[in-house]
């Protein structure tokens, strides 16, 4: 039905339930139940940047966000008022932008973004009651960019009018529009004083992976382009003066988000409050990490990658840390301190540590206690080559609840005692299931002794004959609650591995020896998903077109 003037067409879904009566051959309409007042969401829709070739933005009211919008208005680019005809409900507010103005389910190249009232990162509804028109809901979306090959002097609003300076573009954004960055190695600004860090914000979601050219997110490509947070801000011959803290997320949530970045060269050895967290240091704050690499970072004390402390949480999703170091204290590659009373989890999925080092945990320490539903999520991890000098190559807890770690591969770290998985005396021992520990583990189950074939020691992706193939648990991947495989869906499992392949799939000359999930293929253990490649009985790979010339006639 056409919408109010000024405001474009307006797509209705009917909520009441009408029978049509025969009264003497002319047809009355009635509603079998009570007529619902009809209201009104109005606001503005404001689009940041280069919308490419979408010339509309579509605002939606859903009762259900999981479900089709139940009213949609369209505003034509950059944005502007709209109002929305919606009977007594409440409502979740969206904004849509498709470059081929096509609507419909969010693709991952589409833009989408839900009202956020409190600024949270998390979407809210509003409620129209007895035919009230609700005003004031604003949604921004869209992009900031930013280029350290840019002139300078831009407002961050196309690639032509980059920033140069990342603080800026993160600055600038609010929780709804991205920041774009492309590949170069970006340092804190302005770079004058080892206490500058890169400040997260909460809602923001940060891009890396970008040549500068790109409208949509799906054009990058953070393998090829990389984009490099650095704390080498002094003398680059020497450490001595770079950055304590490379990340800080003290004053911000896990929906803030870093994706596509490699962090790394932090030197966190000042005083009692710079001497941990080299990496990513979140101090009461919190981060999610997805496809970044942490490596090279040092801390004199702990949390050589990253240090989670003072209710703080640091999320990583297909995430690796490498060659961190933790210098007389726990947790080379990542520590976090568990709060009893932190209102969300502690996430580390799809993640690989190797080379990392610290006195205990050189891969991974973690202390504290968390409550349900609050306990670390750890799940499809690959721990090999860590050190540690009094336990716990791998892993070290300290904690009075059994920390779960699911689909997880141990094997290879060294340690004089416990070298795999250690935890102080006195508290309970983490649980292991549907995993691999060199050694055995006794808590837990389908735990098995067997080299898992990682293709090299640095490596860790799997040989075609590992037992670690259609071995996990499939019910234990998680939702995908920080959307780390950017399809926009925050209510279905993790489906992208750490080399953002597809999971959950199906190897069909290995036998499934894990637990599928309502008869889906089994996911596999570690932090690669298995591609499909497998042995011919000859012994060559599937799709291997050339290994035939080597064959003798």
């Amino acid at each position: 039905m056409k919408g109010p003037e000024g405001f474009g067409e307006v797509t209705m879904r009917c909520l009441s339930v009408v029978r049509y009566i025969c009264v003497g051959c002319v047809f009355v309409v009635s509603f079998s139940d009570a007529v619902f007042a009809q209201g009104a969401v109005e606001g503005t829709a404001t689009f940041w940047g280069d919308p490419g070739s979408g010339t509309q933005i579509q605002v939606a009211a859903h009762l259900d966000p999981t479900a089709p919008p139940d009213a949609t208005v369209l505003v034509s680019m950059p944005g502007g008022s709209y109002s929305i005809p919606v009977p007594d409900g409440s409502y979740y507010i969206a904004t849509l932008v498709a470059q081929d103005d096509v609507f419909g389910q969010p693709r991952p190249e589409d833009v989408l973004v839900w009202y956020d009232a409190d600024s949270d990162g998390n979407r809210d509804f509003v409620t129209v009651s007895s035919g009230s028109t609700v005003t004031g809901v604003d949604i921004d979306l869209g992009f900031v960019y930013v280029d350290i090959d840019a002139a300078g002097g831009g407002d961050g609003s196309s690639w032509a009018l980059a920033f140069n300076d990342l603080q800026s573009g993160m600055d600038l954004a609010v929780p709804g529009v991205d920041v774009w960055v492309a590949e170069g190695t970006y340092l804190p600004f302005p770079g004058t004083s080892r206490t500058e860090g890169f400040q997260v914000r909460t809602g923001v979601r940060v891009y890396g992976g970008f040549t500068g050219a790109e409208t949509m997110r799906t054009e990058r490509d953070w393998n090829a382009h990389p984009t490099i947070l650095s704390g080498e801000i002094g003398d680059p011959g020497t450490t001595a003066d770079n950055a304590y803290n490379v990340v800080k997320a003290s004053f911000a949530s896990p929906t803030a988000v870093l994706d596509g970045f490699t962090i790394t060269a932090g030197r966190a050895d000042g005083g009692p409050s710079s001497n941990y967290g080299a990496g990513v240091l979140a101090s009461g704050g919190g981060v999610t990490l997805v496809n970044a690499t942490v490596s090279g970072n040092f801390a004199s004390t702990y949390g050589g990658g990253v240090a989670a402390v003072s209710g703080g949480a640091v999320n990583a999703y297909n995430t690796s840390f490498v060659n961190n170091t933790a210098q007389t204290f726990d947790g080379g590659g990542y520590y976090a301190d568990i709060a009893a009373d932190l209102p969300h989890t502690q996430n580390l999925v799809n993640c690989v540590f190797t080379g990392n080092s610290g006195v205990r945990g050189g891969g991974i320490a973690l202390t504290g206690f968390a409550s349900p539903p609050y306990e670390p999520v750890m799940v499809n991890l690959s721990l090999s080559g860590n050190e540690a000098l009094d336990g716990g190559g791998g892993l070290h807890t300290n904690s009075s609840q059994s920390i779960v770690f699911s689909n997880s591969i141990f094997w290879g770290n060294t340690s004089p005692v416990d070298a795999q998985i250690a935890f102080l005396d006195g508290t309970m021992e983490p649980t292991v299931n549907y995993g691999i520990v060199q050694g055995g583990w006794g808590t837990g189950s389908s735990v098995f002794d067997v080299d898992p074939s990682f293709v090299g020691s640095d490596d860790l992706r799997l040989n075609n004959d590992s037992p670690a193939i259609d071995a996990g648990d499939s019910l234990a991947v998680p939702l995908d609650e920080h959307d780390a495989d950017g399809d926009h869906m925050t209510d279905g499992q993790v489906l992208k591995d750490r080399d953002f392949n597809p999971r959950f799939i199906d190897i069909v000359e290995v036998p499934d020896t894990g637990n599928a999930n309502f008869g889906e293929p089994v996911v596999d253990m570690g932090a690669y998903e298995k591609q499909g490649l497998f042995l011919f009985a000859d012994g060559f790979e599937s799709g291997d077109t050339t290994a035939w010339s080597s064959v003798a006639p």
